[in-house]
């Protein structure tokens, strides 16, 4: 409701909230404010006539008594309000309307955000849009083929279905065929098609219980006062007043006393009677959504004056406004969503040569579905109006190949002052960016720096004694090569993690033999190849699949050879084992059982080698070569669970990633843990940020580390600090996230 400018507005049920005098107990009260979540009660008499209201925090601060002896506070239904009110009721977040006799109609209540709640979903602007299937009279007077649409509609993704209601002896003149003979065209075929078509009361009922059923949102078109009050005894989610009647008054005043939200479309009118429509409905405490529509069908294109939809936000109470459409195709409801609508509407059918006028500008359950995953993305698209900007994952990818650091294009002395022709703007971007290097310039180097050698923030800071942590246990750190011997001078690892990328299969481990002996490591598979190949052993096309088993095999066998360099009898193979797509459509069709039949084989291959295979938790939304895609297993963890019936495997429970699988399923990520740790005992440690900020330092994402101590003090757990470029600038991301994780 646009009642106050700082405050949004809502009905709520009156029958929850209103309590008769001398009903109702303390424990009554009480359960009432808890189980609907009320801001306030009013107490009425037998006639129901309001005689005060208690609030929510009055209640509180006098437990255990009820004292009714408050004045009430009210609205008037259809007085005008004064400024003078307007600013006493600013200060009230809940509040009755009543009529001339004091009798309570319904109560309004403050909410935090601007957007139409039906049952527990809030659908907003740029957030979340309303899709409406118009089934309408599409069923052809058919109650089986009504429920086709329904199953259709709701299989196609959209939120609510849309019914019609008419009782043609109360709607029309005259029905008989002498008058329908003699009329003119246009109603003599709509008269006699409704004849044909229109369901009874009974029918709609039952359609409207089989939708709910299905999950979907009931909304309903009443044309007659008769249907209108067959609507709010059915108590449908949203009732939808059709543009022919938005300036029915003797219509919409069934809804005065209803707490049922209204959607109006504004075809047919000019904006002079669009204004009356508000001011009737402010004065009336109606919530409503006015929708922008032309009602000719199919509408030209050139008709549809899209730019006028964003001037009904002033117009409907809720503040909202949507679109009804009657054109061809989907890009016009989709600009619809871009320009702000919360709901978009469009006629359903499963055959557009059926007979009736709504079935050509319908949309087909493929055309249906396509509309509903351009406005999923699209929502997604928008963002969050208030985050600030930022840098993607997808985008510090990219940064890192692409963008430009500084090197020294000499060498430079411990103790010499940075000049600007030291330095050489090159990529990959691993140090001070170009960006940051003027701040630099004429600072003292702290180390000697060798000619095309990357420039750090450590290189003019004095570096840090070897440090040891006194709480976390067990931890190892993720190496390559380069890294085996100056990673020991500053950490004191457990163990290590070799980062294996697919050019290591060139190189022969044994060269490293000296500085790997006796040495523990676990080696991380490459997920990516330099020709652009993603290793998936799991993979449903055989081409794939075949590569993928020949890439693996050279793998494990390169494994085994650092294996014996290191002189360990067993270990562990780390792997992204696949499923992932680019096809968002293709995630629910994967076949899990036969993904677990095939790593089951895999598994068995591993422990006749004495390699112990790590599958690795995976995140929704995967990044590769700097680009998001969509992974299928090992998402939800209870694959992990489910793939014990075909081998016994352990996991390696990337924290990170499950955390942003659970924040994406409605899972709790940490009683998850505790449900599946038997099934891992390796970890990856890294702060996460649902949907894509993965592998971020410990404290600069949503994850309680405080609640993960059991995994990282415990000899049963092993885990590595897996940061995003943690090794860079001598460790910085390692040693700042083993320190965080330390001081917990």
């Amino acid at each position: 409701m646009i009642l106050f400018s700082e405050k949004n507005w809502q009905l709520i049920n009156t029958e929850k909230t209103c309590m008769l005098e001398g009903t109702d107990s303390y424990k009554g009260a009480k359960q009432r404010f808890e189980a609907y979540r009320l801001k306030a009660l009013y107490l009425v008499d037998g006639q129901g006539k309001l005689m005060a209201v208690l609030s929510k925090g009055e209640f509180l601060s006098s437990p255990n008594k009820l004292n009714w002896n408050y004045t009430p506070h009210f609205l008037i239904l259809g007085k005008k309000l004064s400024d003078k009110n307007l600013e006493n009721l600013r200060q009230y977040n809940s509040l009755p309307i009543i009529d001339d006799k004091g009798q309570v109609i319904k109560v309004i209540e403050s909410f935090d955000y601007k957007g139409i709640r039906v049952n527990n979903t809030i659908f907003k602007p740029y957030e979340k849009s309303m899709i409406i299937a118009e089934i309408g009279n599409n069923h052809n007077g058919s109650i089986l083929k009504a429920k086709k649409l329904i199953e259709k509609a709701a299989e196609s993704g959209v939120d609510a279905v849309k019914f019609q209601a008419r009782s043609l002896n109360d709607l029309y003149v005259d029905l008989s065929e002498q008058y329908i003979n003699q009329t003119d065209f246009g109603t003599a075929y709509t008269l006699n098609q409704l004849k044909r078509f229109n369901l009874n009361q009974a029918d709609l009922a039952e359609l409207f219980m089989y939708a709910k059923s299905l999950g979907l949102i009931v909304i309903c078109t009443p044309f007659d006062v008769k249907s209108a009050k067959f609507l709010k005894q059915q108590k449908v989610d949203l009732i939808k007043i059709a543009s022919a009647d938005m300036s029915n008054y003797n219509l919409l005043e069934q809804f005065v006393d209803s707490t049922i939200p209204l959607l109006i479309s504004t075809g047919m009118h000019e904006e002079k009677s669009i204004e009356n429509l508000s001011r009737w409905l402010k004065k009336q405490y109606v919530e409503a959504t006015l929708l922008h529509v032309n009602s000719t069908y199919p509408t030209p294109y050139s008709d549809v004056n899209l730019r006028y939809m964003p001037t009904l936000e002033k117009y409907s109470t809720t503040g909202l406004f949507g679109y009804s459409g009657h054109e061809r195709g989907i890009h016009i409801p989709l600009a619809a969503v871009a320009m702000g609508a919360t709901v978009v509407e469009k006629h359903f059918t499963l055959d557009k040569s059926h007979e009736g006028n709504d079935h050509k500008v319908s949309l087909l359950p493929d055309e249906m579905n396509a509309l509903t995953e351009n406005v999923k993305s699209m929502t997604t698209a928008f963002g969050n109006n208030y985050k600030a900007k930022g840098v993607s994952q997808g985008e510090k990818l990219n940064k890192l190949a692409l963008s430009k650091g500084i090197y020294t294009n000499k060498k430079l002395s411990k103790g010499s002052f940075l000049q600007q022709d030291d330095i050489a703007y090159l990529s990959p971007c691993v140090g001070i960016t170009s960006e940051e290097a003027p701040l630099y310039i004429g600072k003292t180097l702290t180390t000697d720096l060798d000619q095309k050698q990357p420039i750090t923030k450590s290189c003019f800071e004095d570096r840090e004694a070897k440090i040891v942590f006194k709480q976390i246990k067990n931890f190892g750190l993720p190496v390559r090569f380069r890294d085996l011997e100056a990673i020991g001078e500053t950490f004191e690892p457990g163990f290590l993690e070799y980062h294996m990328f697919s050019t290591d299969l060139n190189a022969e481990p044994s060269r490293y033999k000296d500085i790997l002996s006796g040495r523990t490591l676990s080696v991380h598979a490459p997920e990516q190849f330099e020709d652009g190949f993603i290793l998936d052993l799991v993979s449903e096309e055989p081409e794939i699949y075949q590569k993928s088993l020949e890439l693996f095999n050279q793998i494990v066998q390169w494994t085994k050879e650092i294996q014996k360099s290191t002189g360990q009898d067993q270990i562990n193979l780390i792997v992204n084992v696949g499923g992932a797509t680019n096809d968002e459509r293709q995630v629910s069709q994967f076949n899990k059982e036969a993904a677990f039949k095939k790593l089951a084989k895999i598994n068995t291959l591993c422990n006749t080698k004495g390699v112990t295979m790590l599958p690795q938790t995976m995140p929704p939304f995967p990044w590769h070569f700097g680009g998001q895609g969509f992974h299928r297993l090992f998402v939800d963890p209870i694959d992990m669970v489910a793939i014990q019936k075909w081998t016994p495997i352990k996991f390696c429970m990337d924290i990170s990633h499950t955390y942003m699988s659970c924040a994406h399923l409605g899972k709790d990520f940490y009683q998850v843990l505790d449900q599946v740790s038997k099934y891992f005992d390796y970890l990856h440690i890294a702060d996460a940020i649902y949907p894509g900020e993965e592998g971020i330092n410990i404290g600069e994402g949503d994850i309680n580390f405080k609640r993960l101590q059991k995994y990282l003090t415990s000899k049963d757990y092993r885990w590595i600090p897996e940061i995003w470029n943690g090794h860079l600038d001598h460790f910085e991301g390692f040693r700042k996230g083993l320190k965080a994780l330390d001081s917990i």
